[in-house]
């Protein structure tokens, strides 16, 4: 497991490489845990899209984001179809390791642990460049950020 994320309903998303039927597998998997109590149920959203995971992130409209670290993008999917729907380009990103999005600011934090390591701040959805960028270590691989206030 490289990754996991709530949305709004309480529904699980699972990232990471090989399946329930091929844990040491080297393909990306996304499952989708939904249900509650002993009525849960787990499903393989079959996404093909994904070469290397790096985290997940669901957004407010419950579309899910998967860092993918080989192609240094973050893909966009709607759960349902589980078609690709976006992609955000990560220019200045060397070997990204995870990212935690900001909504209401339109941002998202990125951390690479290429280089050096630094931690860089993307627009979103646009990507392309950062638009700050700070060093930290180059062992990072995850970022979180405060929660943002509830109203």
């Amino acid at each position: 497991m490289t990754g996991c994320a709530f949305d709004a309903n309480g529904n699980l998303y699972v990232v990471g490489i090989g399946s329930a039927g091929n844990p040491s597998g080297t393909e990306a998997s996304v499952i989708e845990v939904s249900g509650k109590d002993k009525h849960k149920s787990a499903k393989n959203l079959n996404n093909t899209d994904v070469v290397t995971p790096g985290n997940i992130e669901v957004t407010s409209n419950g579309d899910y984001l998967v860092l993918d670290t080989a192609a240094q993008d973050i893909l966009e999917f709607k759960p349902a179809s589980n078609v690709l729907v976006a992609a955000t380009s990560l220019n200045g990103a060397s070997e990204a390791r995870s990212f935690a999005l900001r909504l209401s600011e339109g941002s998202f934090w990125l951390v690479n642990d290429g280089g050096g390591g630094a931690a860089q701040l993307y627009n979103f959805p646009k990507g392309g460049s950062p638009k700050k960028s700070f060093p930290i270590s180059s062992t990072s691989v995850g970022i979180a950020l405060t929660p943002e206030p509830m109203p």
